[in-house]
């Protein structure tokens, strides 16, 4: 993305005046963003972590129907719209660009090492949460202290949703809330919680979950310290380039209870960036070429080549030239 901000930039900026300033923020980028926007100081592009009605409603955001031209930058993605994580009170706060799915990310030279292997003496990953809990208590046991099973993030705000309702929506088959019944239903999650008080009566993962965020928890990971640890499709980009891992990984679907009983698996659509309310004070001509260049065809296409991201609508993977590359 750096790269590509650059040559916006030298291209397109430079023909109309513009020039974006990206940064990229760690685990505490929500407090980053709430001091910045309490202050007056907010940027005028940003990502919104979470539910984004909150923003709306304290006056820090608008939305894309402000911006000239809005009604013919909508067309471009038709019924997709209609889906209410991306409008508010009928307009429209958010816009898909990527699409988030799930997996069990594994470290293939602790499995060998500690004999987690099928007859042909390949990495044998697990397929239901049982294995897993058995898989890590394995690795933990002969790690001496040094290498543990699996990596329980609880510091990380997204802990409950990646690590747990995500990761186990293939066995429950609803998030929190039940579309089938209507209700928010968490009693669901009991066995989750069950499988994670096994692990913790083994103490088969790494140590101090409490005080864990996601970023050091993948840092561990990179270094060949952890068995296991949940992942998103993002996180691709982390053990490629953000930490390099230093271990053979790999990736494999979402472990079920059952392994007779699977559900289709947790995706997100990735919202893009949202408009902060800062930007009414720029040329709003100026936001819309930036929003133009960042939702192209030419853009998506990129980001699907370079593995970083997969597109929300599967007609840019046909238009790509070349297949991702990047491991995982």
């Amino acid at each position: 993305m750096t790269k590509l901000v650059e040559q916006f930039n030298n291209t397109i900026g430079k023909e109309k005046g513009i020039k974006i300033d990206y940064r990229v923020y760690g685990g505490d980028y929500q407090k980053v963003l709430d001091l910045a926007i309490k202050s007056g100081q907010a940027p005028d592009l940003f990502d919104v972590q979470g539910p984004v009605e909150p923003y709306i409603e304290a006056g820090n955001l608008i939305p894309f129907d402000d911006l000239p031209g809005s009604k013919d930058l909508f067309k471009q993605f038709g019924g997709y719209l209609n889906n209410l994580s991306f409008q508010y009170k009928g307009k429209m706060y958010s816009l898909p660009y990527s699409l988030t799915t799930n997996g069990l990310v594994y470290n293939k030279d602790l499995f060998k090492k500690d004999g987690i292997v099928d007859s042909n003496g390949n990495p044998k990953p697990p397929i239901t949460w049982d294995e897993v809990r058995k898989d890590a208590k394995i690795i933990t046991d002969k790690g001496a202290g040094k290498e543990f099973g699996i990596a329980l993030p609880m510091k990380f705000g997204g802990f409950w949703a990646l690590n747990v309702q995500n990761m186990f929506t293939s066995s429950i088959g609803h998030i929190y809330y039940n579309t089938a019944t209507g209700k928010y239903d968490f009693s669901a999650f009991k066995p989750a919680l069950e499988w994670m008080l096994q692990l913790k009566k083994d103490n088969s993962y790494f140590p101090g979950p409490e005080g864990l965020d996601n970023d050091t928890a993948r840092a561990m990971f990179s270094a060949g310290k952890i068995g296991m640890i949940a992942a998103a499709s993002y996180d691709v980009g982390v053990y490629n380039v953000q930490f390099p891992a230093q271990i053979d990984w790999g990736v494999v679907e979402v472990p079920t209870l059952d392994p007779n009983v699977r559900y289709n698996a947790f995706e997100n659509a990735g919202r893009g960036f949202n408009i902060g309310v800062n930007a009414k004070k720029l040329d709003l001509n100026k936001i819309m070429d930036i929003v133009k260049w960042y939702w192209s065809d030419q853009m998506l296409t990129t980001m699907y080549e370079d593995g970083l991201y997969i597109p929300y609508k599967p007609d840019i993977a046909a238009k790509a030239t070349a297949n991702p590359t990047m491991k995982g």
